[in-house]
C-alpha cells in the first residue's frame, strides 16, 4: 500500500462493467474489479473456454501495471454459472442446502471456469 499513489488506491476500489473492460483499460486505469451479472456475457452462447480467455485477458492487463496487483472478477452464479453456454442450471440454494453437500455445491457452481469471486447466497431464512 505504501508504494501506491492516492490515485492508484482510489482506482483499485473502482469496479467497471465487463462490457467496457479490456486489458488496456485495466492497465491504464488501474481498475480493481469487474462483475458479470444480469446477462453480461463475453458473447452469445459463450463457452467455458470463452469465459476463461476473457478473464485471463483482463487479468493480464491488471498484472502488467507497475505493482502487478491482480483484479477481482465477480460472477453472479446464484443458480450455477448458467451464463456459460450449455451449463447445468441448479435449483435455488435452499434446495441445494437440503443436500448438505456444501463442498459439492461450490464445485458444481463455478469450478470449471476458475472464478475467484462469485455470488452465492448460502444463508436463506424461512418465515411464514
Amino acid at each position: 500500500m505504501s508504494r501506491m499513489t492516492l490515485e492508484e488506491k482510489i482506482k483499485q476500489m473502482v469496479q467497471i462493467d465487463r462490457s467496457v473492460a479490456s486489458a488496456e483499460v485495466m492497465k491504464k486505469y488501474f481498475i480493481g474489479s469487474i462483475p458479470s451479472g444480469g446477462g453480461s456475457v463475453p458473447a452469445k452462447q459463450a463457452s467455458a473456454e470463452s469465459w476463461i480467455n476473457m478473464v485471463n485477458d483482463f487479468q493480464k492487463g491488471s498484472l502488467s501495471t507497475h505493482l502487478g496487483i491482480p483484479m477481482i472478477y465477480g460472477i453472479d452464479a446464484v443458480h450455477g454459472h448458467n451464463n456459460v453456454y450449455k451449463a447445468t442450471i441448479f435449483p435455488h440454494n435452499i434446495g441445494l442446502g437440503a443436500t448438505r453437500q456444501v463442498k459439492c455445491t461450490y464445485y458444481k457452481y463455478v469450478l470449471r471456469c476458475c472464478f475467484v469471486n462469485h455470488t452465492l447466497n448460502f444463508l436463506q431464512l424461512r418465515h411464514n
